[in-house]
């Protein structure tokens, strides 16, 4: 999923406009479908460390592709997409963008010294990235 409005405002992050355009190339090519019951792993982005402003992204997996949201402030519980390994954290909008175009390991600001589940999770996500021919 991707939303229906993806101009960049006058302050957002330089790296958000790129970040939705990859994410909406990889769900287009390889599509999640539904995600209840069937999503493998999530991950809750909140791309808080910037100095413009930047959404927050959910990004999940199925056997199928890989589907994406901006997590609106105000979601409702029974919206939330869950899967059994999901994982949230902070991320710089610039590291997001690197981790998709393969660059970095992870997107989260933190290290992930000895997080290999997480690791896991990010790298099965950026699978469906990786396969997608560069947006532009």
């Amino acid at each position: 999923m991707h939303p229906s409005n993806n101009q960049q405002s006058p302050h957002e992050d330089p790296a958000v406009g790129p970040i939705e355009s990859l994410l909406a190339s990889a769900s287009a090519l390889h599509p999640a479908g539904p995600w209840q019951g069937r999503a493998h792993h999530v991950i809750h982005i909140c791309a808080c460390c910037t100095v413009g402003t930047s959404p927050d992204w959910v990004i999940y997996d199925t056997d199928d592709g890989i589907g994406w949201r901006r997590r609106p402030v105000d979601l409702p519980l029974e919206e939330e997409i869950d899967a059994p390994r999901r994982f949230d954290g902070h991320a710089d909008p610039a590291h997001v963008l690197e981790w998709l175009q393969g660059e970095r390991d992870h997107p989260w600001t933190d290290d992930l010294a000895g997080d290999t589940a997480s690791k896991t999770a990010v790298k099965a996500l950026r699978r469906w990235i990786s396969t997608t021919p560069p947006a532009g």
